[in-house]
């Protein structure tokens, strides 16, 4: 049988680790003093690598050909590739 998943539970444990972080980081034993502000003017220059934008761009682009499979009323599943 599942756990019960209830929803009080979850914010009360959310509560509780709210707090946790709020205590560590006034103690100072946050992990998040170990990270540093970055000032960048232009982001999208300092972006390092946007090949993936080729790819997003071409993703709807017509291909020279595809393969479909021709079921409506056809019970051999024919497989067809048109060019």
């Amino acid at each position: 049988m599942a756990k019960e998943f209830e929803r009080r539970k979850f914010i009360k444990g959310m509560a509780a680790f709210g707090a946790t972080l709020l205590a560590a980081e006034s103690a100072g034993a946050s992990p998040l003093r170990y990270f540093k502000p970055m000032n960048i003017d232009n982001p999208l220059a300092h972006y390092p690598d946007r090949n993936w934008e080729k790819v997003y761009r071409n993703l709807f682009k017509p291909d020279s050909h595809f393969v479909f499979l021709c079921a409506p009323n056809d019970t051999h599943n024919c497989l067809l590739k048109t060019m």
